[in-house]
């Protein structure tokens, strides 16, 4: 009785320990993220001006069919170098978004110079664009319009570093991320599509640009 009594209060105490450092770090680590916002140079990420909502597949499942397929929605927030258009792409678009990949988009006449062995990491956004898979939020329709006909010629190469997103960790080999097959788009995919589009034309609807 004794015995059980001082193992319940030991491990009672270690969870209580336990409890204790955790909330200690975190405390720590907001503290920590706070100084570090408001005195480190941050310009690289403070150039990003572009989001663009997607969905985005692993190119080795893209003979599964389309149920069987792992079928990611992709937050990209892009900034761009010259030519090259660099996106940090996260699985949402919140405080507790974390960061799973990164594409990187080449316009058409810089995609054919490569040579025949580098293009194949890189897909086409061209049903992305038809599907309306690939949408831009908080845009007037015009501007979007007019945006998303430009990336439909665009190619895309995008690595998810985050392999597992069922994994609290960042662990496993990237994989390459591809284009979803306009014919297969599983059924999640769709719901998730449908339920951004409503709310996305919901706020688009208020900032329609005034006509001439």
């Amino acid at each position: 009785m004794k015995k059980g009594l001082l193992r319940a209060l030991t491990l009672a105490s270690c969870a209580m320990l336990a409890t204790g450092f955790a909330a200690k770090a975190e405390t720590e680590s907001h503290h920590a993220s706070g100084m570090a916002s408001s005195t480190q140079d941050l310009t690289p990420p403070k150039q990003i001006s572009m989001y663009l909502d997607g969905f985005h597949c692993y190119k080795n499942e893209l003979g599964l069919p389309a149920e069987k397929q792992r079928q990611i929605h992709a937050m990209h927030y892009c900034s761009h170098h010259g030519n090259v258009f660099m996106c940090a792409v996260y699985d949402g678009n919140d405080a507790d978004a974390r960061l799973v990949a990164i594409e990187y988009v080449i316009g058409n006449e810089d995609y054919q110079k490569l040579a025949e062995k580098e293009k194949q990491y890189w897909h086409p956004h061209t049903e992305e664009v038809d599907t309306g898979l690939l949408r831009m939020p908080g845009l007037d329709p015009q501007t979007e319009k007019t945006t998303l006909t430009f990336l439909k010629t665009t190619w895309g190469k995008t690595f998810q570093l985050w392999p597992d997103l069922s994994n609290p960790l960042p662990v496993g080999e990237p994989q390459l991320l591809w284009a979803i097959d306009s014919k297969k788009i599983n059924s999640e995919t769709m719901a998730a599509k449908n339920k951004r589009d409503a709310q996305t034309n919901k706020v688009s609807a208020t900032t329609a640009a005034p006509a001439n």
